[in-house]
């Protein structure tokens, strides 16, 4: 099983992956995957373009959040903090519960605001999970670490909601 998760992975980073327009509506962003990989074909950070969202939070705010409340287990709120998720709440909610994922030395390294609607947040982190009916593993993700998506819904920095492996 550990080894179908790492080729998982491994395929996400190589293959890479789209950032919804700016253009499209909150419907459209759960369709779209997150950039999983470091690639120097990622946009530039736009200093121009304001970083705090309605609600005064930067999207590393709205990550360390989400992070925070996986490992509190506190799924309304991190449910609250994912871009149109593509599975109903009582659903991830069972996820979860089977899951038990809890994050260690997670890292925020870089933002880059992309566009109005679009930011990425580089993040290095240990996760340990487990699986339906699997053995509880870990798996580190060390510098450079992986880029996660956020767009903005409604005013409002929302995590790019990232399917279970």
């Amino acid at each position: 099983m550990r080894s179908v998760v790492v080729v998982l992975l491994l395929s996400m980073i190589l293959t890479g992956c789209a950032i919804a327009p700016a253009d499209e509506t909150s419907s459209d962003v759960g369709h779209r995957n997150v950039v999983a990989a470091i690639d120097d074909g990622i946009s530039p950070d736009d200093p121009n373009l304001a970083r705090a969202d309605e609600s005064g939070r930067t999207p590393e705010d709205v990550v360390l959040a989400a992070i925070a409340a996986a490992n509190l287990q506190d799924w309304e709120t991190e449910y609250s903090l994912y871009a149109t998720p593509n599975i109903d709440y009582e659903a991830a909610v069972a996820e979860w519960e089977v899951s038990v994922e809890t994050y260690d030395s997670f890292a925020v390294h870089e933002t880059r605001i992309i566009d109005e609607a679009t930011a990425l947040v580089r993040v290095s982190y240990m996760v340990e999970t487990t699986p339906p009916g699997g053995d509880r593993y870990s798996v580190s993700v060390p510098e450079p670490g992986e880029w996660w998506a956020l767009h903005k819904v409604d005013g409002v920095w929302l995590v790019q909601w990232m399917p279970k492996q």
